[in-house]
């Protein structure tokens, strides 16, 4: 192990975090989750040594070469490109002992002990990468979308963050630590992230939200609850099935200890009924025994917020429609030929780049700023109710949480505003505390209170998710596939994306296109869109890498220095699904539909017994209910819980095969 902690907790005004255990692995990729406040950051500040742990031990693997994802610039005027150069300070410092050497030898000749010298630079060089490192800057300032001439002080905090990652990742650590990694980046930087990473030669543990991005990284997840540690090994996805597991297994121990305690009690009470010495004292001996008796807990439920979006009347079916619009900062065109409908009942995601002006557009709509020759139309009875991510563009912060919301709505009752707000974990005393006090988190909380009270038929969001917990999200993903009403919304988030919108809308400089799904159908069509366009250009490798320039898919040079260089996501798939002519071609169709067929025939074989199994834990659960027998409860229980191990198991085989 390159990591393991033990043990550990830690304390402010309140215990945090009271048993926290877990160990990473060398180049073993983990997330670190739980709800906001859980003690996530703790953790990884305690890591790095910024906050020391109450109890516990750390242990780090000796030399272990520790990275944390932290914002430090002290060189404001550097530009981008200096900055990150920087991180190789060692071996420029060898390559200018070796064109020092290099003049010495060539002013004053070959002097043997110069060779020498120079040749074991020269392999030092080598050895520590000293012919890739301009290659490797180039892959990650193109990756993460930085603009190489940029200087460090003209950046906004967003973009320092991400000047910040790169510095991390090209440092070669052994440990990566990364806090929200995902944050400030687009849906293509965040994908290159994600390949960046999976073939990163160091561990990584990070603190993350990103639920897309861990079932696509990860292989282990640890989550803090209640200030202790569980431990799930595979991604998110297989996180929440096992989880799921595992507490209705803990809530039928739970049942049964319950049981056993209260059939124990029963006998007591009966045997002290009878008054008698005899079994007064069989009694006491049972009460010993129940004294002795583990009593468990029942499963600890997290609170949880309550979402609940209503209407007050419905629009018409055409709710937003879009002709040749076109959106600018100041003169300037930022995108044009902007086209696009939204009807009755969509939940529309608009993704793009950053910097494309997603936002510019929805402030377009909203704010009616548009240019006579542009076609904007609302439907008939559209009321509108928006969420900004930036949260005290909206929100007063010298208000109370309650004067915010009573504001919003004078004509609310105090029980019905305490209400509402308590539906959002707002109790008590809570509700008096000061907008400007509170967490990104907990303002998102008091706009999205706002929002269920409105009555609105069509939601405008933008980032909603930003600054949520999981759980938070997964709730605000149910609230709004319930909603009657419209939503359109800007979002980097993919799960949510895949979980909530039924189409997708890509804005580009040059318009929109829209793909009648979520994200995963979006993701596969712009594939299959590049695929074929690719294969139209196979004849000529230079017209392929224009058209693949023009689409955006790769911003890469085709040339053997930037062969190493990490790829997109889209275009390393483009490149692995490159389809040769003739009998090639034929023979690789052939193997492929071997293959698709072979995948079939296991997934049906899979499904079948995912059916029997199912059945079996049916039956099963019958009789545990029936059952009185205390030896055969426990033989049918662990019985149940190999099934139920077996199951998971299935449902993995199942998953990958469907991937």
């Amino acid at each position: 192990m390159i990591l393991t902690v033990s043990n550990l907790s830690k304390g402010f005004n309140k215990e945090i975090l009271k048993n926290v255990s877990f160990s990473v692995a060398e180049k073993e990729k983990a997330a670190l989750i739980g709800i906001n406040g859980a003690g996530k950051s703790t953790v990884l500040k305690i890591l790095t040594g910024e906050l020391s742990q109450d109890l516990g031990e750390i242990t780090l693997k000796q030399n272990t070469k520790l990275g944390y994802l932290k914002q430090t610039h002290t060189e404001l005027e550097n530009t981008i490109l200096e900055e990150l150069t920087s991180v190789f300070s060692g071996l420029i410092n060898i390559e200018k002992e070796i064109e020092q050497i290099t003049f010495e030898i060539s002013e004053k000749g070959g002097k043997e002990e110069l060779i020498i010298k120079l040749d074991k630079l020269n392999e030092k060089y080598e050895r520590q990468g000293g012919f890739l490192y301009k290659s490797q800057i180039n892959g990650v300032i193109k990756g993460l979308g930085l603009d190489a001439n940029s200087k460090i002080g003209n950046l906004s905090g967003g973009q320092r963050r991400v000047v910040s990652m790169a510095r991390l990742l090209l440092s070669k650590n052994d440990l990566l630590l990364l806090d929200e990694p995902t944050n400030h980046l687009d849906l293509d930087t965040i994908m290159w992230l994600e390949d960046y990473l999976k073939n990163y030669d160091g561990a990584v543990l990070i603190v993350s939200h990103d639920r897309y991005f861990m079932n696509r990284l990860v292989t282990k997840i640890i989550e803090i609850e209640h200030g202790e540690t569980e431990i799930y090994n595979g991604n998110y996805d297989t996180y929440l099935k096992e989880k799921l597991a595992r507490q209705e297994i803990k809530k039928h121990h739970y049942e049964t200890n319950r049981n056993q305690i209260k059939k124990m009690e029963d006998s007591i009470a009966l045997l002290k009924s009878f008054g008698r010495e005899k079994q007064v004292k069989r009694a006491r001996s049972k009460e010993k025994a129940l004294d002795r008796m583990e009593k468990l807990e029942d499963v600890k439920e997290v609170k949880t917020a309550k979402i609940n979006f209503h209407i007050n009347k419905t629009t018409g079916n055409d709710v937003l429609t879009v002709r040749n619009l076109t959106t600018y900062i100041g003169d300037t065109i930022i995108a044009k030929n902007i086209n696009f409908d939204i009807k009755r009942g969509e939940r529309v995601a608009l993704i793009g780049p950053v910097g494309i002006g997603k936002t510019t557009l929805f402030n377009n709509l909203l704010e009616k700023d548009w240019n006579d020759s542009d076609e904007v139309i609302f439907g008939t009875n559209v009321q509108i109710e928006t969420y900004d991510q930036h949260h005290d563009k909206k929100l007063n912060p010298q208000n109370t949480i309650f004067e915010e919301v009573h504001n919003a709505y004078p004509h609310l009752l105090n029980l019905d505003i305490r209400n509402a707000l308590a539906s959002f974990l707002f109790i008590g005393d809570d509700v008096f505390k000061e907008i400007g006090s509170l967490s990104g988190g907990e303002k998102a909380r008091v706009l999205l209170t706002i929002m269920s009270l409105s009555g609105a038929n069509v939601l405008m969001l933008d980032e909603p998710t930003n600054h949520l917990d999981i759980n938070t999200k997964t709730i605000l993903e149910e609230a709004l596939k319930n909603y009657e009403g419209t939503v359109f919304y800007i979002s980097h988030d993919r799960y949510f994306i895949n979980e909530t919108a039924t189409k997708v809308l890509n804005l580009t400089e040059n318009g929109t296109k829209e793909y009648l799904g979520n994200y995963d159908y979006y993701l596969e069509k712009v594939y299959e869109a590049e695929l074929y366009f690719s294969s139209q250009f196979s004849n000529s490798e230079n017209d392929n890498f224009e058209f693949l320039q023009n689409k955006n898919i790769s911003k890469q040079k085709n040339s053997e220095e930037n062969k190493s260089d990490n790829t997109s996501f889209l275009q390393s798939k483009l490149k692995a699904a490159k389809v040769g002519s003739g009998k090639e071609e034929y023979e690789q169709k052939k193997k492929q539909e071997a293959e698709k067929r072979s995948i079939k025939n296991k997934l049906k074989s899979i499904e079948s017994k995912i059916e029997n199994l199912e059945q079996n834990l049916t039956d099963l659960e019958t009789q545990l209910q029936n059952e009185q027998d205390h030896t055969k409860l426990a033989s049918i229980f662990s019985e149940k819980e190999m099934k139920e191990a077996e199951l998971i198991e299935l449902y993995e085989q199942w998953e990958i095969l469907n991937n």
